[in-house]
């Protein structure tokens, strides 16, 4: 199997876990959304998202963004081109932890992608690559909903 930049980065990433935090957009707070920046160099970022429970992210894109979304914790359906994938599991493996922690999905710029938590809520993580020279920042600061094709921007400096 052939690896890209992409999986390359979110490959060594997971492994080394460098934290490389910005003194500028690294906290993000949309509501129900939580995240922070734990990582951004040149083309590279990664956010960890933290939902509340009962939240709904509806379905839109990042045109300047590809990405891998990896599940850590919660109860969380995530959507991709209208296909649910759920790491739903409250059973723990031998190890002690979610039997689907580190499970990702590959996001491309021009998937359509959601999620919704549950009464648990959840986190994951997104490990991107920022394309066409955008400069990484929030990722929803680089948003096209699904509905109406409006940009949406979350980040306090765009």
């Amino acid at each position: 199997m052939i690896q890209d930049e992409l999986q390359k980065f979110k490959d060594w990433w997971l492994k080394t876990r460098p934290f490389t935090i910005p003194s500028v957009t690294s906290v993000i707070n949309d509501g129900n959304i939580h995240g922070v920046v734990l990582y951004r160099a040149e083309c590279w970022q990664v956010q960890l998202f933290i939902l509340e429970p009962f939240t709904i992210i509806p379905e839109h894109l990042h045109p300047n963004v590809d990405s891998y979304e990896v599940f850590l914790s919660g109860d969380i359906e995530f959507t991709l081109n209208g296909v649910v994938r759920t790491p739903r599991n409250t059973e723990a493996s031998f190890t002690g932890s979610n039997v689907y922690n580190g499970m990702d999905i590959r996001v491309l710029p021009n998937a359509w992608h959601g999620g919704s938590s549950s009464y648990e809520g959840g986190s994951f993580l997104s490990i991107q690559r920022w394309l066409n020279g955008t400069v990484p920042s929030n990722v929803g600061s680089d948003w096209i909903h699904k509905v109406n094709e409006t940009r949406r921007n979350y980040s306090a400096d765009s």
